[in-house]
């Protein structure tokens, strides 16, 4: 089956009509990268199915406890922890990792999953009589 087609039939099942931005608000990415997931993580194991990819992609998107994903996707926790770690271990192994010391890349950058980068500053040498040695 396409793997676009099974993403519907998944979710039209519970919501009727799914439009792009509802596919976005649940699973915080374009049905295109979902699928791209999938490929990627199926050639690495192939017992991964495209549910278990919305699975992963549903939890890094809205970060809900074990137990309200289980019960979201009607299966046991143990169950879904089997598929989301399967997933993420698939994807750990198929995709590139960014060194975020050094992010100068010579190819496209296509997407980002689950990534913050943030600077922080430590605070000019006068401030820190403001601190205790251990946050230092």
């Amino acid at each position: 089956m396409n793997v676009y087609r099974y993403f519907l039939f998944c979710l039209t099942q519970r919501y009727g009509r799914i439009t792009r931005r509802l596919f976005a608000s649940l699973f915080g990415t374009h049905i295109n990268t979902a699928a791209l997931l999938y490929i990627l993580s199926a050639e690495h194991d192939a017992s991964i199915k495209p549910l278990y990819v919305l699975m992963f992609l549903y939890w890094i998107n809205n970060y809900p406890t074990e137990d309200v994903c289980a019960d979201y996707w009607d299966v046991d926790v143990k169950t879904w922890r089997k598929y989301v770690w399967a997933v993420i271990a698939a994807l750990f192994l198929k995709l590139d990792t960014i060194d975020l010391d050094n992010r100068e890349m010579d190819a496209l950058f296509a997407a980002v999953l689950d990534a913050t980068v943030c600077r922080v500053q430590r605070p000019p040498a006068l401030q820190y009589i403001h601190y205790t040695i251990l946050h230092l």
